[in-house]
């Protein structure tokens, strides 16, 4: 059986006192309070087992000039997201606390949930798709909150993401300008992860455009070497003319499984990586990858973060779309580096 909220105002009714006067027993203030009062109104508080709302009490508090960030995972296109939140938050006098939640949809909730009892005056998140009913609360309340990266369906959050699509139609578009046919797309599970699924849909458009049948995507596990180890399968089993990553972790196995198999970059076979790590140019071929602004919609996510906070209105949410860049090297046979950014 679902257990009963209970409220301040049931306290104030079964204690015949104002909610007033209970929220001050609850948040220890006595001053104006009888012991009489007190003792009878903390009994009944015990009796009931009532457990304050921190959510709704932190939404309460006074600004504090701090933000809070709450990551999905750690690694390099946060970094860079979180220098553009940073400069951001300090020319305008605000500090920022992180968190990471590993993915993890009930540690999400808690970390927002302990950034607001920390009286945070906003929270930027790249959300996972489970805590609707959480997020709808927050919206409800008004509470300054913007999704980056992360695209969530059927909810009003104010969002900062990438044209996902269209960055995996310029990786797939530029392999079959260049003749390449049987392309292996490698994504970790897409899990409702709009960066991810928008990839793999940009990928399979761009195919059926050009009436390619050959292409794939090759689904791996997220856990490190184990895409390598896939990858090393495939490659004995398929011919692949060329691989397309979709994110900086998969890179680095991608390139491992093909050096580990024997295969030539780019002879052989061609690669497009995803997010351009500054290793990507020093690596031999150079790496052509896919580009996202990460450091922009970081400083964009705080910026409109910061105007949700300063607003007295409740304005309507809004969508921030950056575009991508191919950044063309050698890893696909190019002989010169150059930007394609197609509109």
């Amino acid at each position: 059986m679902e257990k009963v909220q209970i409220t301040i105002a049931d306290i104030a009714r079964l204690s015949n006192v104002s909610k007033t006067t209970v929220s001050r027993i609850i948040n220890g203030n006595y001053g104006k309070v009888n012991k009489e009062t007190k003792e009878r109104v903390l009994k009944i508080i015990e009796e009931l087992d009532y457990q304050p709302n921190t959510l709704a009490q932190g939404l309460k508090q006074k600004t504090t000039n701090v933000i809070g960030i709450v990551l999905s995972k750690l690694h390099p296109f946060w970094s860079a997201v979180l220098e553009g939140v940073e400069d951001a938050c300090r020319s305008r006098g605000y500090s920022l606390m992180i968190s990471n939640t590993g993915d993890d949809p009930e540690i999400e909730v808690q970390q927002i949930k302990s950034f607001i009892q920390r009286k945070v005056d906003g929270v930027i998140v790249s959300p996972t798709i489970h805590n609707k009913e959480f997020y709808e609360e927050l919206i409800k309340r008004s509470y300054p909150i913007v999704a980056i990266s992360r695209k969530t369906p059927n909810l009003s959050l104010n969002t900062v993401a990438m044209d996902d699509i269209k960055g995996a139609w310029l990786a797939t578009e530029h392999l079959l300008s260049l003749g390449k046919e049987r392309i292996m797309l490698v994504v970790y599970p897409p899990n409702e992860i709009s960066p991810r699924y928008e990839r793999v849909a940009g990928f399979e458009m761009t195919l059926k455009a050009h009436g390619n049948n050959l292409g794939w995507v090759e689904i791996v596990e997220e856990k490190p070497g184990r895409a390598k180890q896939k990858i090393i399968e495939v490659l004995k089993e398929k011919k692949v003319d060329a691989i397309i990553s979709t994110n900086n972790n998969l890179n680095l196995e991608i390139m491992k499984a093909i050096k580990e198999s024997g295969l030539k970059v780019p002879q052989e076979i061609a690669i497009v990586g995803y997010d351009d790590s500054d290793w990507a140019e020093l690596v031999e071929p150079p790496l052509t990858t896919v580009y996202q602004p990460a450091y922009e919609m970081g400083e964009k996510a705080a910026k409109r973060l910061i105007e949700l906070i300063k607003s007295s209105e409740n304005s309507e949410s809004e969508t921030t779309m950056f575009d991508p860049k191919l950044i063309i090297r050698k890893s696909c046979g190019e002989k010169e580096s150059r930007e394609y950014d197609h509109k």
